[in-house]
Formats: structure tokens, C-alpha cells, sequence
């Protein structure tokens, strides 16, 4: 690491440089990326993909603009169209390299905001983290997911493009696109638009580029009011209960965040707060950024809880929900540390606990990624079992599957989805038959041969 140091003040964080930093983080980018698809290569589609598959046949232009589990989804929706048109069903890793690629994008987009604010050692340290958080594994081996990183991706570009007071017309045009496909892909978007108006908001310098977000912002209503309604099933908690769901929420990606236990979180959670005070007490001021971030990071299990804190607020710990808050947690960290002092020696101490970090998150990934596998077998079979028996007899071509597994998918739906888009799992013979599992026939058979 090399140091430009005034002789006049101590050498800080922000100061440090790491040369070719910008090349280390997309060389990283691409490592993780391959990674992470290798250890997904056996998986297939899963629960809500299913939802959108047997659909497609039966879209039309308004079925893109309905939305899914109360998210604005129609670019989730065009994309999983689109993929379907053309590689089809026999194979999961287009759709599964996609999600990972808006992810490796979101995590090289958070390591030139951090390095804007607080230098290339946090960047660093902070694309690394987010492009192996094996606390966020739901959305980085699950390509539906596609929703919720499109989401992020394309509301940090918003912020990446707003991020210089003299942005230029076209900037503020191209954030103003970015953060309304963040809308279009899932909710998510949202928080992007809370943590701009905020962070916007209270910097007089770039006050003006609010502009960039009243559009978005009327789409957003306009949807609203068309389509989201008819999605939103509000359930609103007690106080308390909302509360123990934001807090356990914000804990949990804390602890998440470094691969650590959740009861650890709320160490993490401290510690991250003691050092942005002290930063704010030492510049005298506090961090408009900072506070879009934590305002969005609040708003995401606030609004969470409406509909799903009646789930009980360990839900709030899940992973997909983690891996949306790990995003503004690294704004927030990073610009706590950016005024601390260097020392020669903190480089290998910071290396050495990135790599501790980084072995804790590859283990939860490898975990993650064989628990899931397991699943798929479970899946790949029943698909088998459903497929050998088509055009039987007394088949219950609108009963679900297996129930547990995959309760949107019938014979019918699959039969129509497989005639036009190919299978995603060969079909067996009656040899092949006999050697799929005895429990998984039987559950399968109870099902759709009811008799």
C-alpha cells in the first residue's frame, strides 16, 4: 500500500492508496462471480420462478404491470420472458449467471461510492464483503432474486450518478432511468428513493439534483394506484411487536454483515455507530449519506413488517432481507472509518480479518449452496415422477405436486411451460423410474393420482 501524507497531519484511512485498487476489485468481481456459479451449477427453478413460468403463456401487456407479492415487477417479469424466448427452460445457469452478475455489479458500483467518501482501503474491503455475504446466500443462489439485485444495482448507478454537485443534465437524466427500473424490478427501489431524498435532501450542493427523482416517483404513485393496490394486503402490527421486528432486523444483517452470529449483531451494531459519531464529532458535522443510508436501511424492516411481522420477528433475519441491508450497512461502516488514524502494521491487520471474514462467508455459501443442492434432487425427482406419468388415466392435472416442495406447480402448468419452453430435467424410462426415490414417488403419486 503506498500513502500521499501531508507532514503537517497524521496519515488516515481515507488517505491510504492501494495501487491499481479499481483493477484488484473487478478482478475480485470476476472470481467471485465464477465461485458462486460453480457452486450453484445443479440447481434449478425454485417456488416463485415456477409462479412465473406456468404464467408466461398466459400474460398479456396489463400481466407485466400486475404486481407479485406486492412488488412492481415487471422488469423482473420482461427479463424472466425474455429468458424463456430464448434459453428457455433446460437450463438454469443463464438465469442464475444473471442474478450474479447485477450482484458483482452492485458490489463494484458500492466500492466507487465508498472509495469516493473514504478512500480505497474501505472500497476494498467493502466490495469483498458484499461479493462473498454468505448471510445474503438466498440472493445469490436463487436467479429470482433477479428482482431484488436488479433492484439494488441499478439504485446504487442512481447514486453513483448523483453523487457530484455539478452532475450534468444528462447525470441527472440517466439517474432519474436508473432509479425507475430500481422501482420497476421490486420494492426495494423504494429504499434507494428514501435514501436519495434524504441524503439529497439535507446537502445544500446537491439539493438540485432532486430533480432527478420526481419521475420515478410519479411512475411509482401512478403504478400505485393502477396496479399495486390490488397486491398490498397490509397487516399492521402492534408497536411492540414492529419494533422487536426492525430491531431484530437491523441486528441481524449487523452480524451478518461479517459472517458472525446474529447474537453478535447488536456488537456490530454498536461498534458501527460509536465510530460514525466519532467521525461526525471530529469533522463537527454529520454525513448526509450516511443518514439517506440509515433512513433506508430503517424504512426496509419498517415496511417489511407491515406485511410480514405477523410471521414473527426472527423473519426478519432471513437472508434475502439481510443481503438488501448489507448494502447500506457498508455506506454507513465505511464513512465511521474513513478519518481514523493509519499505521503501517493496519494493513495486514486489516487483510488478516478480511480473510478470516471471507473463510467464514465461503464456509455459509458451501453450506448453503449443498443444503439447496439437496433440495434440488428432492425437486428434479418429483418433476420425473409427474412427467412419467403424463397422459395416465385419472391424472389430477390441477393438483399441486408436492405441496411442500413446489406447491405452485400442476401437471397441467408444467406440461404447457415443458411443451413450450423444453424441461429442465430429462425424462426417465421405466428403469430410470425404478431408481428415484421410493418417498418421493409416493408423494408425488398420493398427489396427482389421487385413488
Amino acid at each position: 500500500m503506498e500513502a500521499r501524507q501531508d507532514l503537517e497531519r497524521p496519515l488516515t484511512v481515507a488517505a491510504v492508496r492501494i495501487p491499481r485498487a479499481g483493477l484488484l476489485a473487478l478482478g475480485a468481481g470476476f472470481a467471485a462471480f465464477g465461485v458462486l456459479l460453480f457452486l450453484g451449477r445443479n440447481l434449478i427453478f425454485f417456488y416463485d420462478e415456477w409462479t412465473l413460468i406456468t404464467q408466461s403463456p398466459r400474460w398479456t401487456l396489463v400481466s407485466f404491470f400486475q404486481p407479485h407479492n406486492e412488488h412492481w415487477s415487471t422488469l423482473l417479469k420482461l427479463t424472466y420472458e425474455a429468458l424463456l424466448l430464448t434459453v428457455g427452460l433446460r437450463s438454469y445457469l443463464p438465469y442464475l449467471a444473471l442474478a450474479l452478475a447485477l450482484h458483482v455489479a452492485s458490489a463494484l458500483l458500492v466500492f466507487v461510492l465508498v472509495r469516493r467518501r473514504a478512500g480505497e482501503v474501505p472500497a476494498l474491503v467493502a466490495c469483498v464483503l458484499i461479493l462473498l455475504i454468505g448471510a445474503g446466500s438466498e440472493d445469490l443462489f436463487w436467479a429470482f432474486q433477479i428482482g431484488f439485485n436488479g433492484s439494488i444495482a441499478f439504485g446504487l448507478a442512481a447514486m453513483v450518478l448523483l453523487d457530484r454537485p455539478d452532475a450534468s443534465w444528462r447525470a441527472l437524466v440517466g439517474a432519474s432511468a436508473a432509479l425507475l427500473g430500481s422501482l420497476m424490478f421490486s420494492g426495494v427501489g423504494l429504499l434507494f428513493l428514501v435514501a436519495l431524498t434524504v441524503e439529497l435532501g439535507l446537502d445544500r450542493v446537491r439539493r438540485r439534483n432532486l430533480l432527478a427523482l420526481a419521475l420515478p416517483l410519479v411512475a411509482y404513485l401512478a403504478w400505485f394506484v393502477a396496479f399495486g393496490r390490488s397486491g398490498l394486503t397490509p397487516r399492521f402490527p402492534s408497536p411492540s411487536a414492529w419494533l422487536t421486528y426492525v430491531a431484530n432486523g437491523v441486528v441481524s444483517a449487523s452480524a451478518g454483515l461479517l459472517a458472525l452470529a446474529a447474537p453478535l449483531g447488536l456488537v456490530v451494531l454498536a461498534a458501527i455507530i460509536g465510530l460514525v459519531a466519532f467521525s461526525w464529532w471530529r469533522r463537527g458535522r454529520a454525513d448526509a449519506r450516511v443518514l439517506g443510508a440509515t433512513a433506508a436501511l430503517l424504512a426496509q424492516f419498517v415496511l417489511t413488517g407491515i406485511v410480514r411481522s405477523q410471521l414473527g420477528p426472527e423473519q426478519a433475519a432471513s437472508s434475502r432481507y439481510v443481503y438488501v441491508a448489507a448494502f447500506f450497512l457498508v455506506l454507513i461502516a465505511c464513512d465511521g472509518v474513513r478519518d481514523l488514524s493509519w499505521r503501517p502494521a493496519a494493513g495486514a491487520g486489516v487483510a488478516l480479518a478480511a480473510a478470516v471474514v471471507v473463510t467464514l462467508d465461503l464456509v455459509q455459501l458451501h453450506g448453503y449452496a449443498v443444503e439447496k443442492t439437496a433440495f434440488t434432487e428432492v425437486e428434479k425427482a418429483d418433476l420425473q415422477v409427474v412427467t412419467f406419468y403424463r397422459g395416465t388415466p385419472g391424472l389430477a392435472l390441477d393438483a399441486p405436486v408436492d405441496v411442500v416442495v413446489m406447491p405452485q406447480v400442476t401437471p397441467r402448468g408444467y406440461f404447457a411451460a415443458i411443451d413450450r419452453y423444453g424441461a429442465p430435467v430429462p425424462s426417465v424410462n421405466q428403469l430410470g423410474f425404478e431408481r428415484l426415490p421410493s418417498a418421493v414417488v409416493a408423494n408425488v403419486r398420493r398427489s396427482i393420482l389421487p385413488g
